[in-house]
Protein backbone atom coordinates (compact mmCIF):
# COMPACT_ATOMS: atom_id res chain seq x y z
CA UNK A 1 0.00 0.00 0.00
CA UNK A 2 2.27 2.23 0.81
CA UNK A 3 4.92 1.98 -2.55
CA UNK A 4 1.44 2.92 -4.47
CA UNK A 5 0.86 5.64 -2.74
CA UNK A 6 4.13 7.30 -2.57
CA UNK A 7 3.60 6.21 -6.76
CA UNK A 8 0.93 8.32 -6.48
CA UNK A 9 1.85 11.63 -4.56
CA UNK A 10 4.50 14.23 -3.81
CA UNK A 11 6.04 15.72 -1.35
CA UNK A 12 4.76 19.04 0.43
CA UNK A 13 5.94 19.61 3.83
CA UNK A 14 8.83 17.64 5.98
CA UNK A 15 6.26 15.22 7.42
CA UNK A 16 3.51 15.74 4.60
CA UNK A 17 2.67 13.60 1.34
CA UNK A 18 0.12 14.89 -1.01
CA UNK A 19 -2.39 12.33 -2.60
CA UNK A 20 -2.45 12.98 -5.88
CA UNK A 21 -6.51 13.33 -6.99
CA UNK A 22 -7.58 12.87 -4.17
CA UNK A 23 -9.78 15.30 -2.00
CA UNK A 24 -11.31 16.01 0.98
CA UNK A 25 -14.96 17.86 0.69
CA UNK A 26 -16.25 19.53 3.48
CA UNK A 27 -20.02 19.94 3.92
CA UNK A 28 -22.00 22.24 6.11
CA UNK A 29 -22.30 20.88 9.61
CA UNK A 30 -26.34 21.07 8.89
CA UNK A 31 -25.70 19.37 5.35
CA UNK A 32 -28.49 16.42 5.40
CA UNK A 33 -27.39 12.92 4.31
CA UNK A 34 -29.74 13.63 1.07
CA UNK A 35 -26.91 16.80 0.46
CA UNK A 36 -24.23 15.18 0.96
CA UNK A 37 -25.53 12.11 -1.50
CA UNK A 38 -26.70 14.69 -3.75
CA UNK A 39 -22.58 15.84 -4.26
CA UNK A 40 -21.07 12.37 -4.08
CA UNK A 41 -23.50 11.84 -7.02
CA UNK A 42 -21.95 14.43 -8.55
CA UNK A 43 -18.13 13.00 -8.09
CA UNK A 44 -19.56 9.45 -9.53
CA UNK A 45 -21.33 11.16 -12.37
CA UNK A 46 -18.05 13.18 -13.16
CA UNK A 47 -15.76 9.72 -13.49
CA UNK A 48 -14.96 9.91 -9.39
CA UNK A 49 -15.03 7.82 -6.45
CA UNK A 50 -16.23 8.75 -3.15
CA UNK A 51 -13.44 6.85 -0.84
CA UNK A 52 -15.29 7.41 2.64
CA UNK A 53 -17.87 9.20 3.78
CA UNK A 54 -17.46 11.24 7.10
CA UNK A 55 -20.80 12.09 9.54
CA UNK A 56 -19.15 12.50 13.06
CA UNK A 57 -16.24 14.84 13.71
CA UNK A 58 -17.08 16.93 10.05
CA UNK A 59 -19.85 16.01 7.63
CA UNK A 60 -18.01 15.32 4.36
CA UNK A 61 -15.97 12.93 2.28
CA UNK A 62 -13.18 11.62 0.58
CA UNK A 63 -12.39 10.94 -3.34
CA UNK A 64 -10.53 10.65 -5.66
CA UNK A 65 -10.78 12.02 -9.30
CA UNK A 66 -9.33 11.31 -12.56
CA UNK A 67 -6.94 14.25 -13.44
CA UNK A 68 -8.29 15.52 -16.95
CA UNK A 69 -11.80 16.66 -14.96
CA UNK A 70 -9.99 17.23 -11.45
CA UNK A 71 -10.54 20.97 -11.92
CA UNK A 72 -14.24 20.78 -13.84
CA UNK A 73 -15.65 18.25 -11.35
CA UNK A 74 -14.02 20.67 -8.14
CA UNK A 75 -15.61 23.75 -9.39
CA UNK A 76 -19.04 22.20 -9.59
CA UNK A 77 -18.71 20.28 -6.01
CA UNK A 78 -17.86 24.37 -4.58
CA UNK A 79 -20.56 26.00 -6.31
CA UNK A 80 -22.74 23.35 -4.40
CA UNK A 81 -24.01 26.14 -1.50
CA UNK A 82 -23.76 22.65 1.46
CA UNK A 83 -20.15 22.89 0.53
CA UNK A 84 -17.56 24.38 2.59
CA UNK A 85 -14.73 23.46 1.15
CA UNK A 86 -12.47 21.25 -1.44
CA UNK A 87 -8.79 20.21 0.09
CA UNK A 88 -6.07 17.83 -1.53
CA UNK A 89 -6.00 14.77 0.92
CA UNK A 90 -2.36 14.24 2.23
CA UNK A 91 -0.99 11.77 4.12
CA UNK A 92 0.70 13.58 7.70
CA UNK A 93 3.12 11.78 9.57
CA UNK A 94 4.49 12.70 13.30
CA UNK A 95 7.98 14.09 13.17
CA UNK A 96 10.31 11.82 15.57
CA UNK A 97 12.93 14.07 17.34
Amino acid sequence: MIDSLQANSSKVGKNELQLDNHYIVTMKGNASSLEIGHVTSLVKEKGGQVLQVYEHAIKGFSMSLPAISANNTIAAIKANPGVISVERDAEVNIAKN
